[in-house]
């Protein structure tokens, strides 16, 4: 009878943590060399990859309204000066943030002032026409900005309306669940720029965070990982002594108080992972590679 049960909750998760751990990115592309698979963007390119695992597919628009709410998040590179987003574009792309999923979009400084304020205007912001050039701290104490002392942003433009990531502007966070970023400046993950201050940091930051699941996904997971919780109880108290370690994960996770909370059984195992990035300054690879040798401790 407990083979049974444990098969049958390896199998609840195994079907719903697949779909969760990386995410198919729509991406429309730039074409005027700064952008997701561009040549001046060859580092950032890669790190993307990496984050979604290689699900990042690239259109020349977003118009389709079926694939673009089939994706589970969207990239939108800079456009031209004078380019605009047509109708179709601009009401898949808010009616995609309404399910809060992620987006990212990027503009640039003055000289892209309409493309700046449609794409901030999607959210109910605006371009402030005040542009910065040089290093900038954090504004606030937010996953994306996670390990920056600062960044280093080359005559970025200024997003109003939204939650800024920075003090002198550039990033900033709209939308009630704040799940679409503004990034004003496409030379700050450009090959000359990535290496400069905390912009690598930035980088992995932002390519992290478009990488999370779905919101479907994580209540998904949420089920499965509830059925696993109710059948660990009994054994809380011993996992709680217990180091997890791999090649990745060599410390007892558990060894702070956020992660003893999240590990209590009426927090799931997506709170785990959450409070393992926030606590212990993980990446996502580094943390996901501590959720295994967590599941293969509950499944002993």
């Amino acid at each position: 009878m407990k083979a049974i049960k444990t098969v049958a909750i390896m199998l609840a998760l195994i079907g719903v943590s697949s779909a969760t751990i990386r995410a198919d990115i729509l991406v429309r592309q730039s074409a005027n060399g700064f952008g997701y698979g561009t040549t001046n963007w060859t580092a950032m390119t890669s790190i993307l990859d990496a984050s979604s695992g290689n699900t990042m597919g690239v259109v020349s628009d977003f118009s389709n309204t079926a694939q673009i709410m089939g994706a589970d998040a969207l990239w939108v590179d800079i456009g031209g000066q004078t380019a605009v987003l047509n109708s179709d574009e601009v009401l898949n792309i808010q009616n995609f943030a309404a399910t809060g999923k992620r987006i990212v979009l990027l503009g640039e400084n003055w000289l892209w002032g309409d493309w700046n304020n449609q794409i901030t205007g999607l959210f109910g912001g605006s371009y402030g026409n005040n542009d910065f050039d040089g290093g900038t701290h954090p504004a606030v104490i937010h996953e994306l900005t996670s390990g920056i002392t600062a960044i280093d942003v080359p005559t970025g433009g200024d997003p109003l309306g939204g939650t800024p990531l920075f003090i002198q502007g550039y990033a900033a966070l709209y939308g009630s669940s704040e799940n679409a970023l503004v990034l004003l400046d496409v030379n700050t993950f450009s090959d000359g720029y990535i290496g400069s201050l905390d912009n690598m940091v930035f980088a992995q930051n932002v390519a992290d965070w478009i990488a999370v699941p779905e919101p479907g996904s994580i209540g998904l997971l949420g089920l499965g990982s509830g059925i696993l919780l109710f059948t660990r109880r009994h054994r809380r108290k011993r996992l709680l002594q217990r180091p997890i370690k791999n090649k990745y994960c060599n410390c007892d996770v558990f060894d702070s108080p956020a992660l003893k909370e999240a590990a209590a059984p009426q927090y799931g195992l997506v709170d785990l992972l959450n409070s393992c990035d926030h606590v212990m300054g993980r990446t996502k690879q580094k943390s996901l590679a501590c959720f295994d040798a967590f599941l293969a401790l509950i499944m002993k």
